[in-house]
């Protein structure tokens, strides 16, 4: 099988070290295929400044049978914002068509490049866009903004191109308000992301030590950075003793460092900054209690991953206004997950911790619970994976994708359900 992936360049992503810090249902797919001797061709292309000027191409000293191009910024400098993002999608467009007429089995486009999977869904018969849940084409719309619905009625425009399969991740958005045709949604895959499992479960005895909360992801305010801080001071104003750690980084870091270091929390909560994908799990084996103040979408990887490394889980009850997490709600069990209002996050988060730190016995239940709910409905990255290209595989040979959910897929099948009422 020969495949083609056109992706934006992701955090961590660097010119000379394969150390990235983001989105393994993509990055491990790339693994796999070098693992498995699967020739393909990686384009990674920048949609900032920042992000790189320059074009190159890497092996990172360790891939044989997988070549990466990166593909610089190519914005016109002196234009608006979005002018210069738009002139830049175009540029790498007329960059990677070329890519399109080539040999492959598979043309491979991530969530950012929907144009570009149409585009190339009208010369190539084996189009895949990889969507990593559907927040981002619905919040703009959601708060009002009318270039947001022109947005999404674009997106929802290109989703009736011949892309021949759609694989969008059970993140716990609606993906049934992008997915609305009965075109768009015969061509749906939906499924529940994997997990790494630690070598061993964790021993969280606290012997007398305060509970550790976490916070693991981008550190923003859609991610609930600011609720989760704001939390933590609620709780030491009550003068529960805890410890806590911020795992991640993004654009309002500073900002909520410096609103703990205020409030005499500098030592009690430590913000360890962006780590490799491959040390979540060790962080997250020292926490006792995973706090998810996240607005959209709660069943993140990180949450998957701190239910696989047994962690007691504080969540953002679902929002049924704007879809979000209804169906996560109705498959992660209460013994599993303490899920609070959102009405009030920070309170809502601090009251329940601070029952959890008054009976350290339900915090132990509960993280039992985890463990065993991991156990029994997560598969591994590595099972995920291979059920991904095996059907990437199938597709190359000539073979109907599968739509809707996989057999094994449970949560899946019901957030699938939820989005079919």
């Amino acid at each position: 099988m020969r495949v083609v992936m056109i992706c934006r360049k992701y955090s961590g992503i660097g010119r000379d070290v394969w150390s990235p810090s983001g989105t393994p249902a993509v990055l491990k797919l790339i693994e796999e295929f070098e693992a498995r001797g699967i020739a393909a061709t990686v384009l990674f292309l920048a949609k900032s400044r920042e992000a790189g000027r320059r074009d190159f191409a890497t092996d990172y000293g360790r891939f044989r049978h997988v070549k990466f191009v990166h593909v610089g910024w190519r914005g016109w400098g002196g234009l608006p914002r979005i002018a210069g993002e738009a002139a830049n999608s175009l540029r790498q467009l007329l960059r990677v068509a070329p890519y399109f007429f080539r040999r492959s089995d598979i043309l491979y486009f991530d969530r950012g490049h929907l144009g570009f999977a149409a585009v190339a869904s009208l010369v190539h018969r084996r189009v895949i866009w990889r969507c990593l849940g559907v927040m981002s084409f619905l919040l703009a719309r959601d708060a009002g903004k009318r270039l947001g619905a022109v947005y999404l009625g674009a997106a929802r425009l290109l989703l009736r191109f011949p892309i021949r399969l759609a694989v969008c991740t059970n993140d716990g958005s609606p993906w049934y308000r992008l997915f609305r045709s009965a075109r768009a949604r015969g061509r749906l895959l939906l499924l529940t992301n994997g997990v790494d499992r630690p070598a061993a479960s964790p021993d969280r005895r606290s012997a007398g030590r305060p509970l550790t909360l976490g916070f693991v992801g981008r550190a923003t305010r859609a991610k609930g950075i600011d609720v989760f801080v704001a939390a933590c001071i609620a709780l030491a104003q009550r003068g529960l003793p805890f410890r806590a750690l911020v795992v991640g980084d993004g654009a309002d870091r500073a900002a909520a460092e410096a609103s703990a270091r205020a409030a005499g929390l500098g030592e009690t909560v430590r913000f360890l900054g962006s780590v490799p994908h491959g040390e979540v799990q060790s962080h997250l084996s020292a926490i006792d209690i995973y706090v998810s103040p996240a607005h959209n979408s709660g069943f993140s990887n990180t949450m998957l991953e701190a239910l696989a490394a047994g962690c007691c889980v504080v969540a953002l009850g679902p929002d049924a206004a704007r879809g979000v997490d209804v169906s996560t709600w109705q498959f992660l069990p209460d013994s599993v997950a303490k899920w609070v209002d959102r009405a009030d996050p920070a309170t809502a988060i601090a009251d329940a911790v601070a029952a959890l730190i008054a009976d350290p016995a339900e915090c132990a239940r509960r993280q039992a619970e985890a463990l065993a709910f991991a156990q029994s409905s997560l598969p591994t990255w590595r099972e995920r994976i291979d059920k991904e290209i095996g059907i990437y595989e199938s597709l190359a040979n000539g073979q109907a994708p599968p739509h809707g959910t996989l057999p094994w897929d449970r949560l899946a099948q019901v957030a699938f359900a939820v989005g079919r009422k």
